[in-house]
């Protein structure tokens, strides 16, 4: 069972009794109590119990567009050898290679908006419309126009949304169209992206980061169980091989992540690590996973 920390009709109950005895509120200060009523009823503790596998994914995956969950520093800075060269595009003709570098170009274009490059990020939302283009996604349901970029060219947060609204179309054409594998691949490839970004950012990761990372372990297993269900596909069985690999350091790795150290933001869609658990990966460990998610990133944009 979920454990709601906030019990939406005693709280209410609460403040129509208190609303009886103190002065009017202004209309701002009852829209700001409604607010936060409204995101602290969204607050649950997590219970692993709870989630099926892919929505382990859904909520706890880092998404091409969750960058600023990873940044748990002030010193991140923009690096632009970390991202997928826009040149590449021309190498990718198969499905396969579309599909996966269709997410590992999302996740590349929200670390380019995180960091106010919104000149190149142009060029990576045109390589996106170029994929979406050769994996055949109807215009309608990937809404991602020029115009609308420009709009927003200065707006992190709209474009964030924009861009999740964009993946989520693909994600449902696709899989109403039966080419779930297709789906599942630019999962992967947004996932892989995020990680080996994530895991290249700072010389030294914080306990904080570190747990992040070591709670990808819930997404690995839901991704690995989703591609399974393709590996009749040569091109899918060659990745679940490469994927076995990085499976392997996180099942090595017996870090319990305690309730009180994760909440669950049922409106954002995410588990949030608010706390570093009492124990995470070690430095080993961390760095085997950097080593081997870049291994198979190379695989995927090359």
């Amino acid at each position: 069972m979920k454990t709601i920390l906030h019990y939406p009709f005693y709280t209410l109950l609460i403040c129509l009794m208190l609303s009886a005895c103190l002065s009017p509120k202004s209309k701002k200060e009852e829209a700001l109590q409604k607010e936060s009523l409204e995101k602290e009823q969204s607050l649950v503790l997590f219970d692993e119990a709870d989630y099926k596998k892919d929505e382990i994914v859904f909520f706890n995956l880092f998404s091409p567009v969750d960058f600023t969950y990873l940044v748990t520093e002030n010193n991140a800075y923009y690096n632009s050898l970390l991202i997928n060269p826009i040149d590449n595009i021309t190498k990718y003709n198969q499905s396969t290679k579309i599909a996966l570098n269709l997410g590992v170009y999302g996740a590349d274009i929200s670390y380019l908006w995180m960091f106010n490059q919104s000149q190149q990020a142009l060029s990576y939302r045109t390589a996106i419309q170029r994929l979406t283009d050769q994996l055949e996604i109807p215009v309608e349901f990937v809404d991602f126009t020029f115009e609308t970029a420009e709009t927003h060219s200065n707006k992190f947060d709209t474009l964030v949304i924009l861009a999740r609204k964009t993946y989520q179309s693909a994600d449902t054409f696709l899989k109403e169209s039966g080419r779930e594998h297709s789906a599942g691949l630019i999962l992967l490839g947004g996932w892989l992206e995020t990680m080996f970004i994530a895991t290249n950012m700072y010389e030294k990761p914080d306990a904080l980061l570190m747990g992040r990372i070591a709670i990808q372990k819930f997404s690995i297993n839901s991704l690995y169980q989703i591609l399974q269900k393709h590996q009749e596909n040569i091109e899918i069985s060659e990745y679940l091989v490469l994927l076995r690999k990085l499976k392997k350091v996180y099942d090595e790795n017996t870090v319990l992540f305690p309730a009180e150290c994760m909440m669950i933001d049922t409106v954002a869609k995410q588990i949030r690590l608010i706390n570093p658990p009492p124990q995470s990966l070690t430095h080993d460990q961390y760095k085997e996973i950097q080593r081997i998610t870049a291994q198979i990133r190379n695989h995927i944009i090359n």
